[in-house]
């Protein structure tokens, strides 16, 4: 590869003076995010071999240091698998005759714990440093699903719990893949029996641990393709019977649990047939992959959404934070992550870690350590003995109850043998000499009632021990109230609970690193698929745009669990419902509120489809959505509801105009029939004096008046009389004043 060159441009912000320290450190043959170049270094110097021996040295001290306890975590995964009687024990039951059982109740109060974890779902959210990145941080959530799927991710994480349950250790890795291989960042899990690491770290995430291992036997074609210049380092370590190497086992590093495989046996590496050409068709050597810190003086961002990351110069969020001025470059003393690739011979590489998280590439996921030492265990450990005993007891009851004395006089039969089997079965033939007495059987009735007793009262206690009852199985016992099942499930899962803890805070540490390598790797425009809700495909785009940036903006992953244990689950699901039942008469709308949620905890298929869809139809938000990042459907719906909501304060503006209108008029026709009432009156009382006047000035004209007036009042009633609701009143007779009278007379 050829020099790398970069344009000089002049920047006034802080950082600036990186750009000669950076050509200066450009060189021929250095890749990507290499960290250096392996080729640069003299495998075979001074240096590099008293830096090979210090770490063959640790590793040699740790696998005799946790040599006891892994053997101990072999024992834990074979009584796993049902082999659970030791070779001594049955050469003993062999001798006896008696059959050597196995009640494995062991496997399956483990299968229930990983069971339970299979069915539970993990709830993660990767959210943004700053407001600008929100829109990233949401395509860095959909590339993370589909880094997920592509490596499947969910079966890597139930086979290191798996681990942790058993013996009290998993480990999940990742790391860069070949672009070839499908995802550029890879995410599995690898066997316990690989890692060695640094036993007298003390913190859980082992970021005070000197030095993680993992062991690979690999076939030496293989290794002279990976290193072509070191074949002969590889050919002096190889195993086999005839590729001048050790022997199998006879070596330093072996060891039982991580050689289980390679070495079973001597014929597994002769072959079948026991053909010794095997050993050169096939020759193997150990290659172990040694991670190390060693502390130096490294180039730090200092400010900004990348504060305290080792500055890596093909990052442009990095460039970006150091143009603008909102980060600098700072040379900080910091212990670095290395990588050596040896065998027991020598080194096939060096160089520093690719990752720009500076940590070890493993995590932890662990069940319980001891506290003297820090070595793990599993649920296994404190069962075993239990079980070991009820083993025997099954055993030695069934061979009480299959076995019979024989009480038989000297020389009364032939053949005892003969006589032995024949009185073994049910329609045995027992030939005795004349004379003699006939054999009697004699059957011990005692033995296995003692031996049932026992293995009752065993069986209950390793249920107490393991903290898998009955009930947390959904088996029938003598808990009959819904109350007192979920308390006996809550006092089991009291003692597993650690686990479930453990896996959650692993994949928080694993997640994490997962991330980073996502935001280093993914740097190049592409485009990919993820599923949504409903199964269907969805196209994404990154890196096409400064919102869809992985590179340009730095985030955090969190996580939260859903209720573990799926008993307790579907209790407590029963119980919001009868909640909800009583609530419905009285409160329906807050019945109708709590359906959402109640689909999302059943253990039914498509759950959140029907709970998405109760949320559509109750207007229910998302639980799970950003707030400050909602999703095109929820923009959608919320502007949906505006312009409803805008339309219905339009129509109620419109209705109140309309009253306030037939109000105005109203009051208006009010306000005219009065003026119209007090004309009328006034014009009444007008014509009413006029009629006086004219009366006073001649009284004959009030009889004529008087007789218009009776005839009007006569026809009126009988107009009344016919409508029957007409009200009649009666007009006031006009009195004469006095004076007028006697001047009249």
């Amino acid at each position: 590869m050829s020099a790398l060159t970069f344009q000089r441009t002049r920047h006034d912000a802080p950082g600036d003076g990186i750009f000669a320290a950076m050509e200066r450190d450009a060189q021929p043959g250095i890749g990507h995010n290499s960290g250096g170049n392996p080729d640069a270094i003299d495998l075979d110097s001074e240096a590099v071999r008293a830096i090979w021996k210090q770490c063959r040295g640790l590793y040699l001290a740790e696998l005799e240091r946790q040599a006891d306890n892994r053997r101990e975590m072999e024992m834990d995964e074979a009584f796993y698998d049902g082999d659970q009687w030791t070779p001594e024990e049955l050469e003993i039951l062999a001798e006896r005759g008696q059959a050597p059982t196995v009640y494995n109740m062991i496997q399956t109060s483990v299968n229930w714990m990983l069971g339970t974890q299979r069915r539970s779902a993990m709830d993660y959210k990767i959210l943004p440093r700053r407001p600008d990145g929100a829109d990233s941080a949401q395509r860095k959530t959909e590339l993370f699903a589909h880094v997920r799927d592509m490596n499947h991710s969910q079966r890597g994480r139930s086979a290191a719990f798996t681990d942790a349950v058993k013996v009290g250790l998993g480990w999940l890795e990742t790391g860069q893949s070949d672009e070839e291989d499908g995802a550029l960042v890879f995410d599995r899990s690898t066997s316990w029996r690989s890692i060695l690491w640094d036993s007298l770290a003390t913190q859980e995430n082992l970021q005070d641990a000197r030095f993680i291992s993992r062991t690979k036997w690999l076939d030496f074609d293989h290794g002279k393709v990976l290193w072509p210049s070191r074949v002969e380092l590889l050919r002096q370590s190889l195993h086999g019977v005839h590729s001048g190497g050790s022997s199998p086992g006879d070596e330093e590093m072996a060891d039982g649990a991580m050689d289980s495989v390679e070495f079973r046996d001597h014929t597994g590496i002769l072959g079948r047939t026991g053909n010794e050409d095997y050993g050169a068709v096939r020759p193997r050597l150990r290659v172990i992959e040694f991670w190390f810190k060693r502390l130096e003086n490294l180039r730090v961002m200092r400010g900004g959404q990348f504060n305290g990351e080792v500055y890596d110069e093909w990052s442009p969020g990095h460039w970006d934070e150091i143009r603008t001025g909102t980060a600098t470059v700072v040379t900080r003393p910091r212990e670095s992550v290395w990588l050596m690739m040896m065998t027991e011979k020598g080194v096939l590489d060096l160089r520093r870690s690719p990752y720009r998280h500076n940590r070890y590439p493993f995590t932890p996921v662990w069940g319980n350590r001891r506290a003297s030492d820090g070595m793990p265990y599993g649920i296994i450990r404190s069962m075993r003995p239990i079980n070991q005993a009820i083993n025997k007891y099954a055993s030695k009851g069934l061979h009480a109850v299959s076995s019979n004395r024989v009480f038989i006089e000297d020389n009364a039969v032939d053949d005892i043998e003969e006589t032995r089997t024949e009185l073994a079965r049910p329609d045995g033939v027992i030939v005795y000499k004349a004379g003699a007495r006939p054999p009697v059987r004699e059957s011990d009735t005692t033995t296995p009632a003692l031996m049932d007793g026992f293995f009752s009262r065993d069986a209950a206690l390793l249920q107490s021990v393991s903290g898998v009852t009955d009930e947390a199985m959904g088996r029938t016992t003598n808990a009959t109230s819904g109350k007192a099942i979920v308390a006996r499930q809550d006092q089991g899962a009291l003692a597993t609970s650690n686990y479930y803890d453990n896996l959650r805070y692993a994949e928080i540490l694993h997640g994490e690193k997962l991330l980073v390598n996502i935001e280093q790797f993914y740097d190049r425009q592409m485009q990919f698929r993820i599923l949504d809700d409903q199964s269907k495909p969805i196209w994404k785009q990154i890196n096409d745009s400064p919102a869809t940036s992985i590179t340009g903006f730095k985030a955090d992953f969190v996580i939260s669990q859903d209720e573990w244990r799926a008993t307790v689950r579907q209790a407590q699901v029963a119980q919001l419902m009868d909640l909800m039942i009583q609530l419905a008469p009285v409160a329906p709308q807050l019945a109708v509120g709590m359906l959402p949620t109640l689909l999302g905890m059943m253990d039914i298929p498509k759950a959140q489809e029907f709970a998405r869809m109760a949320r559509e139809l109750t207007g229910a938000p998302d639980p799970d959505e950003d707030p400050n990042n909602p999703s095109p459907e929820t923009l959608a719906k919320q502007e949906a509801q505006a312009r409803q909501q805008a339309q219905q304060d339009r129509m109620i503006e419109a209705e109140t105009a309309l009253k306030e209108n037939q109000a105005i008029k109203a009051a208006a026709e009010a306000a005219a029939r009065r003026d119209q009432s007090v004309r009328e009156k006034v014009q009444s009382q007008i014509a009413a004096l006029e009629a006086s006047g004219i009366l006073a000035m001649d009284p004959r004209l009030a009889q004529v008046a008087d007789a218009i007036m009776a005839a009007a009042m006569s026809e009126g009633d009988d107009l009344a009389a016919q409508a029957g609701d007409v009200p009649v009143i009666e007009a006031p007779v006009p009195v004469a004043d006095p004076a007028m009278q006697g001047a009249v007379t």
